[in-house]
C-alpha cells in the first residue's frame, strides 16, 4: 500500500510511511515525558540511553523514507 505525496521538483514522499516515522517520534517523546515524571522526575539510566538510540534510530529511518532515491 502506498500513498505517494508530491513535493515539487518531482520529488515524492510516501506519505503513509513518514505519518508512521512521526508517530512513532510522539509516542517516544510520550514515554520520555511519562519516565520522566516518575521516581523523582528521573529517569533510570538505562532508559534514557535506550531512548537517545531509539530516537537516533527513527530519525535515520525517517530521513532515509523522506530522501528520494
Amino acid at each position: 500500500m502506498s500513498y505517494p505525496l508530491a513535493l515539487g521538483g518531482g520529488r515524492s514522499v510516501d506519505a503513509l510511511d513518514a505519518f508512521l516515522l512521526v508517530f512513532a517520534l510522539v509516542n517516544l517523546r510520550l514515554a520520555w515525558t511519562a519516565a520522566n515524571a516518575v521516581n523523582g522526575g528521573r529517569a533510570p539510566g538505562w532508559f534514557v540511553a535506550l531512548g537517545l538510540l531509539v530516537a537516533a534510530l527513527i530519525t535515520w529511518a525517517m530521513i532515509g523514507a523522506l530522501t528520494p532515491k
